[in-house]
């Protein structure tokens, strides 16, 4: 299994909620009928992905938090991901360069968004921002206890837990791939890195 420096694991995975919130950022000026809006070829409208994005992020915001509130570790300096962790983490990635998704998968029915028209496109946006700004400082808290050494309930199952790094990076690996089918379909612009 990979073997990570801790902190410059959050500061990535830091960085890369940077760039997704700036990327989402840019929905704010413009009309709403923008995030409403099918792609040509079928699929989510923006809306319909931070509906289910929303989704998944209320679950494990609150669990993240959790586990932080009740963690009494001291940082180390390696965190070593787990093996379902990292297993959950490559399947349900963004696909590497212009090439296809690793794993094709279907959304479980709860978390399946509802038709566009029936979504609040600014409503979707702000909570999504929101939350990104949530995990931002879930984040700066992890700084202080060992990535390793504390699990996560899994939306799933309680009884599946990922230690907390993996958490990390499963939820923003995540993030990252319905981000990259916005942007293959053309209704987002692609994102700019930013440091952390």
């Amino acid at each position: 299994m990979p073997s990570f420096n801790s902190q410059a694991l959050i500061k990535d995975l830091t960085g890369t909620v940077r760039a997704e919130i700036a990327q989402m950022e840019q929905f704010k000026d413009q009309d709403t009928s923008v995030l409403l809006a099918t792609p040509e070829n079928g699929g989510w409208s923006a809306a319909q992905h931070l509906f289910h994005l929303n989704f998944y992020a209320s679950f494990y915001t609150e669990a993240l938090e959790a586990c932080l509130d009740q963690a009494k570790s001291s940082p180390k300096e390696n965190f070593r991901s787990g093996w379902l962790g990292n297993y959950f983490t490559e399947i349900i990635g963004p696909s590497e360069d212009e090439g296809p998704v690793k794993v094709k998968m279907k959304s479980p029915a709860n978390a399946v968004p509802p038709s566009s028209n029936t979504l609040d496109p600014s409503s979707e946006l702000e909570t999504f921002l929101g939350f990104q700004n949530r995990l931002l400082y879930l984040l700066q808290r992890a700084q202080q206890v060992n990535l390793g050494g504390h699990r996560v309930p899994t939306s799933l199952s309680n009884f599946i837990r990922l230690k907390l790094g993996d958490t990390f990076r499963f939820v923003i690996a995540h993030q990252e791939r319905h981000l990259q089918h916005m942007e293959r379909s053309g209704i987002l612009q692609p994102k700019m890195t930013t440091s952390a």
